[in-house]
């Protein structure tokens, strides 16, 4: 069942919808509705097994975590507790506008399995992309966030395929897989032993399997002790753009500690939308913070009218009102907690003193969303 914000209709997956291709004419609700329509129970195995991941994975941007992955893979990818509701649902309903912000697109969707069951709110972020050999891009999906869980144990043992092309990088500064060593590190041995990996992936958001670590430990202890030493890291990171098993791993470990680095971007993003709130054009300030929320976060789910009220309450006035503003480089962000802590500066001309306004964050789908703000 299809619903609007207002009432619900009888679904059904019509069989042009579930054949469209990535398109510049197909508008961003269009997108997410086709991805819905193939991951609705009564498309998973028609006309062949598989199909309907074979269909919702035409739409995934290569940025997107599991762009690349087998049909199979990606549905056992959506069978993870947190995401599974979008193989359960049968109805679906628009909740807000569509916001577009340059080239990435925001969507707030609510799902549930039948009439009695309760609503589950779903964000859709998309982006545009390149459409081969057209001058034109087409609207991909880049993330789903649906209930993101604390800690990521209970992943599958998928590994997404190299689609979409893998970009080159470069891989970390010495002292940035000194300081990512030393956080796997837990207990301060010198090495990292295989239930730290198993740790710290977890945390991190990188799904591998049991053997699957274990053989990436095999493959770089060098010494033979069953246990990952600084150099034998070292190695491992270096081999981001090989593409066998140990340099796919490297990949996802590099990018994941990068994302440790980022939280202060997604801040300072934030707050300098925040600053000019209706500059390029009204609410563009509110809608940015929005985007930027997590799914737990509660102003995930509101207007950016909404939004833009809370804004113009004395306390919050700070954040469109600033002159100057520092992030502090000593944020916190944690493997075990997979949380980030930052503080921001802002003053405003006149003010004798800083105020300090802290951003708790979390990873979610590889992105660090914002969870809640304090302002001191």
């Amino acid at each position: 069942m299809v619903a609007d914000e207002a009432e619900a209709t009888a679904f059904e997956a019509p069989a042009a919808v579930l054949y469209r291709q990535p398109s510049p004419v197909l508008q961003p609700r269009e997108v997410i509705s086709t991805m819905l329509s193939a991951l609705h129970r009564s498309s998973w195995d028609e006309p062949r097994p598989y199909f309907g991941f074979e269909v919702a994975l035409r739409f995934l941007a290569p940025t997107h975590q599991v762009a690349g992955a087998t049909p199979r893979d990606f549905q056992r990818y959506l069978r993870q507790p947190h995401k599974e509701k979008l193989l359960q649902w049968g109805e679906y309903r628009w909740d807000g506008e569509l916001t577009i912000i340059d080239k990435e697109a925001f969507q707030q969707v609510s799902v549930r399995s039948g009439p009695d069951a309760e609503w589950t709110s779903v964000r859709w972020l998309l982006c545009r992309v390149d459409a081969g050999d057209t001058p034109h891009t087409c609207w991909m999906v880049d993330g789903v966030f649906v209930e993101e869980p604390d800690d990521y144990s209970e992943l599958p043992d998928w590994e997404p395929g190299t689609g979409g092309g893998r970009n080159l990088m470069h891989p970390l500064e010495e002292s940035e897989m000194r300081a990512a060593f030393d956080q796997i590190d837990s207990d301060g041995s010198g090495s990292i032993d295989h239930n730290e990996l198993a740790a710290a992936v977890s945390q991190l958001g990188i799904a591998r399997s049991e053997d699957e670590l274990a053989a990436v430990v095999t493959a770089v202890d060098d010494d033979s002790s069953g246990e990952i030493e600084f150099d034998e890291f070292k190695s491992l990171l270096t081999k981001v753009n090989s593409e066998c098993h140990t340099g796919k791993f490297a990949a996802d470990l590099t990018n994941s500690v990068r994302e440790l680095e980022t939280s202060g971007s997604v801040v300072e993003k934030v707050m300098r939308a925040l600053r000019t709130p209706d500059d390029p054009y009204p609410l563009h300030g509110s809608e940015v913070a929005i985007r930027y929320c997590s799914p737990t976060n509660g102003a995930s789910r509101v207007s950016p009218s909404t939004f833009a009220t809370y804004l113009a309450e004395p306390h919050y006035q700070i954040l469109t009102e600033w002159d100057e503003m520092e992030i502090e480089e000593d944020g916190e962000c944690s493997l075990e907690t997979n949380a980030c802590d930052v503080d921001v500066l802002v003053k405003r001309e006149g003010d004798s003193s800083p105020t300090v306004v802290n951003w708790v964050l979390s990873r979610h789908n590889g992105r660090w969303l914002t969870d809640s703000l304090t302002i001191n």
